[in-house]
């Protein structure tokens, strides 16, 4: 059996070279921090994820819209089983968020806004 001497810093690199030479931009934690995030405890950034769902969902009027980023962003704060909180927030990436919102002439609509 082969010895490969790697460790999670060589592992890292890797995968970060990797997504850079895919057209990503790589930052470093803490300057995420300054610019993006309140804190290091934010897990998704909360603007571009605003800006993605404005951008996949210009049709919908913007409560809508602020009310599916919602929800994906409370998604840890609704399930205490971390593993089931990232099954769930998955799924709302794939599938979509459900949001109810009144239509022009009061209509009442149920959507999946896609994240």
């Amino acid at each position: 059996m082969p010895n490969f001497n790697y460790n999670e810093s060589d592992l890292e690199r890797a995968v970060l070279d990797w997504l850079q030479g895919l057209g990503w931009s790589i930052k470093f934690g803490p300057e995420l921090e300054a610019t993006e995030r309140q804190n290091l405890g934010e897990v998704v950034l909360g603007e571009r994820l605003r800006a993605a769902v404005e951008k996949i969902n210009p049709e919908i009027p913007a409560e809508a819209r602020e009310e599916a980023v919602k929800k994906v962003l409370n998604v840890c704060h609704s399930c205490p089983d971390l593993i089931e909180a990232n099954h769930l927030f998955h799924r709302m990436l794939v599938d979509g968020v459900d949001v109810e919102y009144r239509r022009a002439g009061g209509h009442r609509n149920a959507d999946l806004f896609y994240v």
